[in-house]
């Protein structure tokens, strides 16, 4: 009995320093706006990481603590994001849709096959 070797994917740490990089990528880029203090942040987590490791191979996962830094609020802010979780989808820069607030796994799963199947 073979066994299959399997990539694990993980989302990336989002600042300000890659964020405009990130987002113009070549994959469709979803970008979970979050902050510590929020419950349903941390609720959403491990849905989030799931679904990185589920889809990290057709789309790039990337998380930003929108109170960890003052460029971190701006980028929130250009985004119009002002309630957390938010999830953005970019497609070579663009914004292109999003979910505000807590989210389903099935919603979010429904949104990233929207652009991963594009």
């Amino acid at each position: 009995m073979s066994e299959e070797s399997q990539t694990e994917y993980k989302h990336l740490i989002l600042t300000p320093r890659n964020f405009d990089e990130i987002i113009n990528s070549e994959k469709p880029v979803i970008v979970d706006f979050w902050s510590s203090s929020c419950f349903s942040c941390r609720f959403m987590l491990p849905v989030f990481e799931k679904l990185a490791n589920k889809y990290g191979e057709k789309m790039i996962f990337g998380r930003l603590n929108v109170l960890e830094s003052v460029g971190n609020r701006d980028i929130a802010a250009r985004y119009e994001v002002f309630s957390i979780p938010s999830y953005l989808v970019f497609v070579k820069g663009k914004p292109m849709d999003r979910i505000t607030s807590s989210a389903r796994e099935e919603d979010l799963e429904e949104l990233i096959n929207k652009y991963i199947n594009a």
